[in-house]
Parts: structure tokens; sequence; C-alpha cells
């Protein structure tokens, strides 16, 4: 294909050994989480100490990369959470949104995804209506394939 990058980065992606090092440790991660063996924040707690153990992870690159802002502001809205949950304001929201929802379910995930997607009205014409002719000509043959009347 001869694509060429379009800015120089000082990007390196590691020593072939520790990438495997480092997928089998993610790898063990996830298996234990999709089993249940151990909570979310527990197994990916583990592995990152694994990998600093195995020298996938340099300690030095650790605290470099970690978005301290975002940690401060997860860290404050725990409070907020708690006391948004027991004044009882999240079941009253909660309630509101469903409402609003069986009113006006298609314009309200419409207006959900146009303001942030930057999307004008059209933009679902366009498309939307190939796609659902793509659909049908091939859902209706499919359906009849797999499931005979």
């Amino acid at each position: 294909m001869k694509c060429l990058p379009l800015v120089e980065r000082d990007l390196s992606i590691g020593k072939p050994s520790q990438l495997i090092v480092a997928l089998t440790i993610f790898s063990g991660v996830i298996a234990t989480v999709l089993t249940g063996l151990l909570q979310v924040e527990i197994a990916f707690t583990a592995g990152v100490v694994t990998m600093i153990l195995a020298g996938v992870l340099p300690v030095k690159d650790l605290y470099e990369h970690i978005d301290w802002p975002v940690i401060v502001l997860l860290g404050a809205m725990i409070p907020v959470g708690t006391a948004f949950e027991t004044s009882g304001a999240a079941d009253l929201v909660a309630e509101q949104i469903l409402t609003l929802g069986t009113e006006f379910p298609l314009w309200m995930t419409i207006g959900l995804v146009m303001g942030p997607g930057g999307y004008k009205f059209g933009d679902y014409w366009r498309m939307g209506l190939p796609l659902d002719i793509i659909i049908l000509l091939l859902a209706t043959p499919l359906i009849l394939l797999f499931w005979p009347a």
C-alpha cells in the first residue's frame, strides 16, 4: 500500500520478547476478569505490577504517562456521585430520562449523536438509505435461506 506517516513520531514498539510477555500478562489479566476469579481493579493492578516486575514497564515510564488531572477528577467525582445517589437525585434524573425516552426515543437518540458528531440531518439520509437498501437486499434472501418457511 506504500502508506507514509503524516508526522514523524518518537514511537517505539518495543522488543519482540517484551511484547510477547506483555501480551501474555494482559491475556492472563483479561482471563481472570472474564472467569470471575478477580475483580477488574485488582486484576489490572496485579497486571501492572507483574509488568513492572517482569521488566516490561519501567517505573519511570509509568509515572510519566499517567494523566494526573484525570486521576484527580475521578477522585473528586466519587463524593459527588455518592451525594447524587444518596440524595435521591439519581433516581429523579433516571425517571425523567426514561419518561423522555419513551415519548421521544428516536429524536432523543438522533439529538445525542448529532451534536457531538457534528452531523446534519441530511447525513442520516445520505448514509442510512443506501445502508437500508443493502440490508434489505441481503437480509431477505439470507433469512429465507437460513430460516425457510
